[in-house]
């Protein structure tokens, strides 16, 4: 079986840098979309339109966060039955069946947000307008009678009743000393808990992805990656350099309805 890639998506057709889909590329964008995640799930995109300059500030105050004392950071921590707030190396484990993650993270639920000085969610905000326009030519792909259909169903975010989550996370240095549980890795398999997962990491590779049944590994360079949320994914870079990645995980509003799309059951066939 030939190995699998990860395609590369141009949005430059309904990048945020457009106020309206360009006509004559958007049929190719929805095609080209609509066939990476009938194939693999997983995806890059290139001319979305978010600003370098958002990223780069985002990493910034990430990694400034990240660099305090542990009882600074400790005083932010996640709370039992709350997705917001700070989780401490090993304190979450993506993988049940392995030790905790070797990662720190925080994560940023918008309504807790509120009037916290080092929290800046303006990159929320663009991402959630990208989210939409994904959501559309999703709905474009599988020709439903509604396009909007999956933008409706996320109308809820930044609510009281929807835990769409900016996660900010941070993979320490294998130093020297430092020994590592048996079996544990930087971030154990899983699949994420929402409807799709835009990611954001930096220079180190190490992103791994199991897609029907094949290894694939993310390619070395600073990566936009857009994944369905039923695609296996762990982290497995180990290395004497830190890093870092952003990633938004959409949730549906907890009233919307589920149901199987009739045109989803048979896309293999």
């Amino acid at each position: 079986m030939a190995a699998r890639t990860i395609p590369v998506i141009d949005f430059t057709a309904y990048g945020l840098q457009r106020e309206s889909p360009q006509e004559e590329f958007f049929q190719k964008l929805i095609d080209d979309l609509h066939s990476a995640f009938k194939t693999i799930g997983f995806l890059y995109l290139t001319n979305h339109g978010i600003p370098q300059t958002l990223i780069d500030n985002a990493f910034k105050h990430s990694s400034m966060f990240f660099s305090l004392p542990f009882e600074t950071k400790n005083k932010y921590r996640k709370m039992k039955n709350s997705h917001h707030g700070y989780i401490e190396d090993g304190g979450e484990a993506t993988n049940p069946s392995r030790p905790g993650d070797y990662k720190d993270c925080f994560n940023h639920v918008p309504m807790f947000c509120i009037g916290n000085p080092r929290v800046s969610l303006y990159i929320f905000d663009v991402c959630m307008e990208l989210s939409n326009r994904l959501f559309e030519v999703m709905a474009r792909g599988l020709e439903l009678e509604d396009p909007l259909l999956f933008v409706n169903a996320h109308k809820g975010i930044k609510g009281p009743d929807n835990t769409t989550t900016l996660r900010t996370l941070y993979y320490p240095p294998i130093s020297q000393g430092i020994e590592l549980e048996p079996n544990q890795i930087l971030c154990g398999e899983h699949s994420d808990y929402g409807a799709m997962t835009l990611l954001f990491q930096d220079n180190i590779r190490g992103l791994e992805y199991n897609i029907f049944c094949q290894h694939v590994t993310s390619p070395l360079g600073s990566l936009f990656g857009f994944v369905l949320d039923s695609v296996l994914c762990f982290l497995l870079y180990f290395g004497f350099i830190d890093f870092y990645q952003l990633i938004l995980i959409f949730v549906s509003s907890y009233k919307a309805e589920l149901s199987v799309l009739r045109k989803c059951l048979f896309f293999r066939g």
